[in-house]
């Protein structure tokens, strides 16, 4: 039989396992949360770019490159290919 001392230990080392399980799902949770918001943020992102990207191509009469095939490159990339359909667009208006 445990003592009342022993009781209350095992008692309050269980209260104790309760709270930092709980600290610890609430961690996961935000780690979570804020890996959905980068990764979604990151998807508006690139949508917003190959909208542009596609809208530049049809301004410079060019064929639109299919959006799965933009989608699979990266930020910096989408970015880059942006940027020379602009100097391609900024091109053709000075000539």
């Amino acid at each position: 039989m445990l003592s009342k001392e022993e009781l209350e230990r095992e008692r309050e080392e269980a209260r104790l396992r309760v709270q930092r399980d709980e600290s610890i799902r609430q961690k996961a949770a935000r780690l979570y949360a804020e890996e959905g918001f980068k990764k979604g943020k990151e998807e508006g992102r690139k949508e917003v770019l190959v909208e542009s990207i596609h809208r530049f191509q049809r301004g410079l009469k060019r064929d639109v490159t299919p959006p799965e095939h933009l989608q699979v490159l990266s930020v910096e990339e989408l970015r880059a290919l942006l940027d020379q359909l602009l100097q391609d667009a900024l091109n053709a208006r000075t000539s």
